[in-house]
């Protein structure tokens, strides 16, 4: 029980992504100023690389730092994203199907790692 916990704020921000995703279109704002400075993409990469983070904390806690499990943990993340984009295409009224927000979710999952593997191997103890 007590590793649960650990994964309540992965688990919460999970959540937190899923409802800013299935918001209707019709209730986001159309000022064009965000349009222009892809607010949205910085917005994706942001979720999804803070969601990496999220996970990354408990997991260096029960896995050795070279795991595999870090890596899939990028990708599981990521396939998540694209299933959000399917889930905004046929479920959500007024939201479409973008292939440039299935890549900015890569690219948050995949910066997560590449921050997380950096961290690790700059704080990793030399035997």
């Amino acid at each position: 029980m007590k590793k649960a916990v650990h994964f309540l704020p992965p688990f919460l921000w999970f959540a937190m992504i899923f409802i800013l995703l299935t918001v209707p279109g019709s209730s986001l704002p159309e000022d064009d100023i965000f349009g222009k400075i892809y607010f949205d993409k910085w917005v994706h990469t942001g979720l999804f690389a803070m969601q990496l983070h999220l996970l990354y904390v408990p997991l260096k806690k029960m896995y050795p730092p070279q795991s595999p499990i870090f890596f899939k943990v990028a990708l599981y993340v990521f396939l998540y994203g694209i299933a959000m984009e399917f889930v905004q295409k046929y479920l959500v009224i007024n939201r479409s199907f973008d292939v440039g927000d299935i890549i900015v979710d890569g690219l948050g999952a995949f910066i997560g790692y590449y921050i997380f593997t950096r961290w690790r191997k700059r704080h990793m103890k030399v035997i």
